[in-house]
């Protein structure tokens, strides 16, 4: 049985390492953009069109001329993509943060679905961790405690699918692709995707409401970090940070421990004692995958002797 290929010693600590300044940003990303739609009443898209733009111009600053090279799998694994992030905005607004992060959480499962159909092995670690991340995000959102909201349930579905099969393809694209070529295509189809749905739904951009000075302040804050984010997501499915597309993803997906204390610091989103232990369990995942990916990535090393 094919294994998938994870890179080199060097590109997993590379890889692992973004996936940790991933945690650190979406601890502040996303309870600001929960502040940019609650307090300042932005839609979805108006978000995700200033975040586009945000990448777009990072990504040609970057990497020049190369950032809109065009490779198949790259265009279409950032449409995917792409359109994965207007499902979990979308349905951050249209229904509720808490059950939205834990459906979110299944991305990892599709990506082994993906990975099983193509005769490649899935380490029994990274289904262990995923367990882990999914039973103790759970425990501490209580997401049953949310009606369900069928149109966002719907978003939130299309963010898993679509999010699970575009990393996939990510990981499968050459070597030679770099972090600024795919993170162009994720934020131009990103872009492109918003301001249609934003026309769809009746709505418009209000750029001069960006502009008054608390929501600047909130939306760079915003911006900053969550341009961070995105490239730093798309280093451990490239040649610089390789990783095995599957432990990537778990990992990528322990952010949503570090956003639940985000939120109770940014948002003054309290958790309850009881509630606690599941932040715990699915920290514990995390540290257990992690500690066993580094483990891998040193014994991979080449002998120097």
């Amino acid at each position: 049985m094919k294994t998938e290929y994870s890179g080199t010693a060097r590109s997993g600590r590379i890889g692992f390492a973004a996936i940790v300044i991933m945690w650190i940003t979406a601890a502040v990303s996303v309870p600001f953009s929960k502040i940019l739609f609650e307090q300042f009443r932005f839609s979805a898209e108006e978000i995700l069109i200033v975040r586009s733009l945000a990448c777009i111009l990072a990504a040609v600053a970057i990497g020049r001329a190369a950032a809109w090279r065009t490779r198949g799998i790259v265009v279409i694994a950032g449409l995917l993509i792409g359109a994965s992030s207007i499902g979990f905005y979308r349905a951050i607004a249209s229904w509720s943060v808490n059950p939205v992060i834990v459906i979110l959480t299944l991305v990892p499962v599709v990506t082994m679905i993906v990975t099983r159909c193509r005769g490649k092995h899935i380490s029994a670690t990274a289904i262990a961790s995923l367990a882990f991340l999914i039973a103790g995000t759970a425990w501490a959102l209580e997401p049953w405690n949310k009606p369900v909201q069928i149109e966002g349930f719907l978003w939130a579905l299309s963010c898993v699918v679509l999010g699970g099969i575009g990393f996939d393809l990510w990981g499968r694209a050459p070597k030679e692709t770099t972090v600024s070529e795919k993170c162009f295509w994720l934020s131009f189809w990103t872009c492109v995707l918003a301001f249609v749905v934003m026309k769809m739904r009746g709505g418009h951009f209000h750029a001069g409401r960006m502009l008054e000075p608390q929501a600047l302040r909130t939306l760079a804050v915003f911006v900053g970090t969550v341009t961070i984010y995105i490239f730093f997501s798309i280093v451990p499915v490239s040649r610089v940070g390789k990783m095995n597309t599957v432990t990537a993803v778990v990992l990528m997906q322990f952010g949503t421990p570090v956003v639940i204390v985000g939120a109770e610091l940014f948002v003054g989103e309290k958790l309850l004692f009881h509630q606690w232990p599941g932040v715990i369990t699915a920290i514990a995942g995390a540290i257990f995958l992690s500690i066993q990916t580094l483990r891998v990535n040193t014994n991979s090393e080449p002998s120097t002797k």
